[in-house]
């Protein structure tokens, strides 16, 4: 190993982000000790680096450890305090660190210092950061803060500093959502004001929005009180709700990385900076990239000259007029909406003049979806030939609505053929034919085929499909003369570094990688250098939207590499619960690294001699620093924790046998009993006997285990409703009112909870009960009303022989046997079949 091949000025808490992207950048071999800056006891740790990395990739953020998608929440403003309102119990942040450090994460927080916080956002079960609270306040209409996807969402709030005193409260604008918010309660926790409760109606569905009077200069808390259904919408499950904006002044996210480490870096030691887009796998339909852009904010200690790395990639949600410029096309067929993330799927190969290509529309939102058709404007459309996919996994499109300039016609589609064709024909429909420059053709009814979703288990309908569209009057499209691929082309719409467009060499040869799907790197047109002097500097790129091309990594390369240290031998042998190491000569120095996680628990001894604790090294694992040496060098590491650890085994084998043996002694005792004269061992059933009033003390006893045990156990306010409840008990003297109060409570719990899941579709997962949070009180009063319903009884079964019971009044025993008559001993001198 290297002494020092890397200083790592972060890394994502527990994954190891900051090593994967730097590995990604090319910039580690996989044989270097890679430590992190926050790791580091002192400056000259990392003058001794023989290269320094930073990266922004250890972001304050949550995570949670349920699955493998969507572990991760949006980044937040540092420090060990939480940015989320509401306590989440599926947050389980690992700290990498000792200490966390604001200054050693890569934070995020709004330009102006507004802060805008929720209770919580997205889905209950997975972190969507592109859902995050700054949405609703970032300007853009198409992003939203929304909160309690296929969940509860009342009671959820969206809390802002400061306002100017008028609110516009937008809703989501997307058009599939199938719950809105209507109505809300404005609080102002920081003056003594009664909240105010509004309704927003339809104003607050369409931009700009509903106007809201709130204080000014104060912190503004909207709460989300009701919500409904939208009988338009299209999702398969109860969509999540909040809004898209709130009327306040468009608001840019800053996002710092930790550049501190670089001022105690050794002149002339070679420095990289890593800057990572967060994306999303573009096919998946429930998420979108929670940066759109590149926005970073650089806080130099000292000047820095670096050689720009620009990594590009195709943006496979841009919209088709977007991707046909990039590539060239003239006018082609457009889609309103294709198979999110497939440019395979785009509007312009349903009129391409290929059957084994295809325009492939949405899941679910099949009905509605259009096609922009180049027509000739001297040839009249009155019939045209739709070929289909027609198979099992596509729904069948039945009707569709041709547009041409302000008329159109309502057509039926004719069940299609083997090949999946159709011909559509204007005549009789009364519009006559249709003459223009473009066509649009809306889906308007289909034949649906569904299927059950990967995600949610809900049932989702199927795309449909159209291999080919077909007429005198569709025009082909005409693509434009390709650039040659030796020409260099410099694109300056794509990075700006402190609002100077840097330019990119991006030429044609390059946009055929890129429609090809892969990933591109290039520089600039100059190959000169990138100077930045000491001080903050911003780095901005523009969003694949509008180009069609992503910038996912910017890398700031400055100095030379260094060169692979020489190899050092390794002999290793192992046990169970050891490790003995045999290094080579390393005449340097060198890191000893142990493939697993860090851990106190293993410690390395050297020549007898104890090395010190390991250190985290290369992405979590347990390193030690051997000293130089011309020999080679022994060393042993053990789990110390080993013999703890057995004996600890040893007892819970003792006390599993020990379990056994009283089970078979009990069986064992309980073979010799002989029942009752019908021979049943079954309980007794519920017999009037129990409806029969209680003894005094026994009423009492029961009283007071109801209203102690609400109290404790429930809550003071739960106690005094038992109390009550208690009062009836004593009164009547029949303790079984708290089990038949119990029965009934646990009735009409479990009908709420019906009918809360029957309205708001909750999905079924680890997390389901968390929507009938409200209800854990209720519940446990049910335990508590039967605890006490049955503690008489409990008692009286358990009473020794001979015990003094008081007999109830109400029941009159024999003088002389003290035996109430009806529960009298009858025996039998002989019984006979």
């Amino acid at each position: 190993r290297d002494a020092l091949a890397a200083v790592l000025a972060e890394n994502l808490a527990g994954s190891g982000d900051g090593i994967v992207d730097a590995a990604a950048a090319g910039l580690l071999r996989g044989d270097e000790a890679v430590r992190y800056a926050a790791d580091l006891t002192g400056p000259d740790e990392v003058r001794d680096a023989a290269l320094v990395i930073v990266t922004d990739s250890n972001r304050d953020r949550a995570h949670h450890w349920r699955g493998s998608q969507d572990v991760v929440g949006f980044s937040e403003s540092g420090g060990p305090e939480r940015d989320v309102l509401r306590d989440d119990g599926s947050d389980t942040r690992l700290a990498v660190f000792p200490t966390e450090d604001a200054s050693q994460q890569t934070t995020v927080s709004l330009a102006s210092g507004l802060v805008v916080r929720a209770t919580g956002y997205g889905s209950a079960f997975a972190f969507q950061p592109e859902r995050r609270p700054a949405m609703a306040v970032d300007g853009d209409p198409a992003t939203a803060w929304t909160v309690g996807d296929r969940f509860y969402p009342e009671g959820d709030f969206l809390e802002v500093s400061s306002t100017p005193g008028t609110l516009v409260l937008l809703q989501p604008q997307d058009p599939g959502a199938n719950r809105r918010i209507t109505e809300i309660r404005l609080e102002t926790p920081d003056l003594d004001r009664a909240p105010v409760t509004l309704a927003l109606d339809d104003r607050s569905m369409v931009a700009p929005g509903q106007r809201v009077e709130v204080p000014a200069d104060t912190r503004v808390r909207i709460v989300i009180t009701r919500v409904a259904d939208r009988p338009e919408g299209t999702d398969t499950g109860g969509t999540g709700v909040g809004f898209a904006e709130i009327g306040l002044e468009p608001q840019r996210e800053v996002t710092r990385m930790p550049t501190g480490v670089l001022a105690d870096v050794t002149p002339g030691t070679p420095v990289v900076m890593v800057l990572t887009r967060l994306r999303t796998n573009p096919l998946d339909r429930w998420r979108s990239d929670p940066e759109a852009v590149l926005d970073r904010t650089l806080d130099l200690p000292t000047a820095l000259s670096a050689s720009p790395a620009v990594t590009l990639r195709l943006d496979r949600r841009a919209d088709d007029s977007v991707l046909a410029d990039l590539a060239g096309l003239g006018p082609v067929t457009v889609a309103g909406s294709r198979l999110t993330g497939d440019p395979g799927s785009a509007g312009r190969f349903a009129t391409d003049g290929d059957p084994s290509t295809a325009w492939t529309s949405p899941f679910v939102h099949v009905v509605g979806a259009t096609l922009t058709i180049p027509i000739d404007p001297a040839v009249a459309v009155d019939q045209i030939a739709l070929r289909q996919r027609v198979d099992d996994t596509h729904s069948t499109i039945t009707g569709v609505r041709l547009t041409v300039g302000d008329r159109s016609a309502d057509v039926d589609v004719p069940a299609p053929d083997e090949s999946g064709l159709s011909t559509l024909r204007l005549g009789g429909l009364g519009v006559g034919p249709l003459t223009g420059s473009s066509m649009q053709l809306t889906i308007t009814a289909i034949e649906p085929r569904t299927t059950i979703d990967r995600r949610y288990s809900e049932v989702t309908t199927l795309p449909a499909s159209i291999a080919e569209i077909e007429g005198p009057a569709i025009r082909p499209a005409a693509i434009a003369s390709p650039v040659s691929p030796a020409a260099s082309e410099c694109r300056d719409d794509l990075v700006v570094v402190d609002g100077v467009p840097m330019p990119l060499a991006v030429d044609s040869a390059a946009v055929q990688r890129l429609l090809a799907g892969e990933a591109v790197t290039v520089g600039r047109c100059d190959a000169a250098d990138l100077t930045l002097a000491a001080g903050e500097h911003r780095l901005t790129t523009t969003a694949g939207s509008v180009t069609g091309i992503q910038v996912d990594r910017v890398v700031l390369r400055s100095g030379t590499p260094p060169a692979p240290a020489p190899s050092i031998g390794v002999d290793l042998r192992r046990t169970r619960t050891t490790r003995s190491v045999t290094v080579d000569p390393c005449p340097a120095g060198c890191w000893l690294i142990m493939g697993e996680g860090l851990n106190p628990g293993w410690q390395a001894t050297s020549s007898g001699t104890q090395l010190e604790p390991a250190r985290q090294v290369s992405g979590g694992f347990n390193g030690w620093w051997i000293p130089p040496s011309d020999r080679p060098t022994e060393v042993t590491i053990s789990w110390t924790p080993q013999r703890a650890v057995t004996i600890g085994l040893v007892l819970s084998l003792l006390a599993v046998l020990g379990c056994i043996a009283l089970a078979v002694r009990s069986r064992r005792g309980a073979s010799g009993d002989t029942g009752d004269l019908t021979g049943s061992t079954e309980p007794p059933a519920l017999t009037r006997e129990i409806l029969r009033p209680a003894g005094l003390r026994a009423a009492v006893t029961s009283a007071v285990v109801l209203t102690v045990g609400a109290t404790l156990i429930v809550s003071p306010a739960y106690g005094v409703l038992a109390a009550a409840v208690a009062v009836v008990i004593v009164l009547t003297r029949r303790p079984v009112l708290a089990g038949l109060a119990s029965v009934a409570l646990a009735g009409a719990l479990g009908a709420f909870v019906l009918q809360r899941q029957l309205r708001s579709r909750f999905f079924a997962s680890a997390a389901w009960p968390s929507n009938f949070e409200g209800l854990h009180h209720a519940g446990l009063l049910v335990v508590v009303l039967l605890a006490a319903a049955m503690w008489p009884h409990e008692r009286a079964a358990t009473a020794p022989d001979g015990a003094d019971t008081e007999p109830t009044d109400t029941e009159p025993t024999d003088t002389e046997t003290g035996t109430p008559p009806e529960r009298a001993a009858v025996v039998f001198s002989d019984i006979t079949g």
